[in-house]
């Protein structure tokens, strides 16, 4: 696809009606997040995610796809654990958990070292980063101004994560521009969110897409519908109907013949 320039569309989300939606309607890739943490189970912050929990999701989804790649994240919690662990996992998710390919988010060593041992050990994986800050040691370099010397950092970050293994790149709330050369620069696929529309495809929350989620979305989210809103107004029809005795009526009292 990315030689032909045909651009990847992807979403995240976390269960099987979610899943079988999403493969209905076309998508290529699902990457079964750690933001689940937030969208699922309303906790504040990702790094709650534990394996079991990715693997209980990444096993729902699967469950809805025939077609359509399933990427799933590693959780920061198990990446702290250490090379043989990550690598562990990673086989669990891929074997049992039915997943396609393993995300691995971060710049750092650590971060890239993980990817390579995956990698080496035959499993897709998929590096995840974002900007670079200007503190960065890989930023700092003599007679460059402060923007030269990021662009410079993250095109060797990119290539970098090629070169470990990376079967895919996801370009993370990264400047349009450094996004659109780091594509240029790697013959792997890159997928953006916030990263401008030069990347080889774009990924989305499917429940921010869809308007189902209640917070303030970041700059690069569109809503393609408003469904949060027409699912509270179904509710309170059924809500309306109960009490008024309208439901249940006769057609839904009586098990239909084939139940």
């Amino acid at each position: 696809m990315k030689a032909h320039t045909n651009k990847l569309c992807a979403v995240v989300t976390y269960s099987y009606t979610m899943a079988h939606l999403a493969e209905e309607a076309g998508v290529d890739m699902i990457l079964v997040g750690d933001s689940a943490t937030r969208v699922f189970s309303g906790l504040p912050d990702h790094r709650n995610m534990s394996l079991e929990q990715i693997f209980y999701h990444t096993q729902a989804v699967a469950r809805a796809c025939k077609r359509v790649k399933i990427m799933v994240d590693l959780p920061q919690a198990t990446m702290e654990e250490g090379i043989e662990a990550t690598v562990k996992a990673s086989r669990w998710l891929i074997e049992e958990g039915k997943a396609h390919s393993i995300k691995v988010e971060g710049s750092s060593q650590l971060a890239l070292d993980i990817v390579a041992a995956i990698a080496h050990a035959d499993i897709p994986v998929v590096g995840h980063f974002t900007m670079l800050d200007i503190k960065d040691d890989r930023v700092h370099a003599k007679q460059q101004t402060n923007q030269e010397a990021v662009y410079q950092a993250m095109l060797a970050l990119g290539k970098e994560f090629e070169i470990k293994g990376a079967s895919t790149l996801l370009l993370s709330k990264i400047r349009p521009s450094i996004a659109a050369a780091i594509t240029r620069s790697v013959d792997i696929p890159t997928i953006g969110i916030g990263s401008g529309p030069d990347c080889d495809g774009q990924i989305l929350v499917l429940e921010d897409l869809l308007g189902l989620t209640y917070r303030n979305h970041p700059y690069y989210v569109k809503q393609y519908a408003q469904l949060g809103k027409l699912t509270s107004e179904a509710i309170r029809s059924f809500i309306s109907e109960v009490h008024e005795g309208k439901y249940p009526d006769k057609s839904h009292s009586q098990p239909r013949q084939q139940e």
